[in-house]
């Protein structure tokens, strides 16, 4: 959220009050980011485990490899709850983890696919310069949706913005 702030400034960041806090995980990603010192901006919206545990039943975490580490080691999710809405299929990979915790595990329908009205909803909020259709059938009828610069892409090949 931090960086899209550059794109967008309504959304949401973590120097707006106590509703939006960070939980530091271990990964190579945020060991760049204390080396850069740029995590330091983050330090007033840190919440720890601990914290975590007060306040458990108003708290969303993004499930991952890594948050799955560090909360194995934190051994009381009791009253946890895992919300899961990507495919399906990725869930067989991380199911055994959270039954072994004891946390159940409650599926919804998320498609990620959006409308073509959500979609221009969307582009008349942020106004981007450029439109590149991806995940699509047809990109080629964009300009047909929208009065932006479309640019159509090929997989795999490098586009200067």
């Amino acid at each position: 959220m931090s960086k899209l702030k550059e794109i967008y400034l309504n959304i949401p960041q973590s120097d707006w009050g106590k509703n939006i806090r960070v939980f530091f995980v271990p990964s190579s990603y945020t060991e760049k980011l204390a080396e850069d010192k740029s995590l330091f901006k983050f330090k007033t919206a840190k919440i720890t485990y601990e914290g975590i545990k007060t306040i458990r039943s108003r708290v969303v975490i993004k499930d991952s490899y890594n948050t799955r580490e560090k909360f194995a080691n934190n051994t009381d999710m009791n009253n946890s709850t895992l919300i899961y809405s990507m495919w399906k299929g990725y869930l067989q990979g991380v199911k055994e983890f959270w039954e072994r915790h004891h946390v159940p595990i409650i599926e919804v329908h998320s498609s990620g696919h959006a409308y073509i009205g959500e979609l221009q909803d969307f582009v008349m909020a942020i106004k981007p310069k450029n439109i590149i259709p991806i995940h699509t059938f047809y990109p080629e009828k964009y300009s047909d949706y929208f009065s932006y610069n479309i640019m159509i892409t090929e997989d795999k090949v490098p586009v200067e913005l």
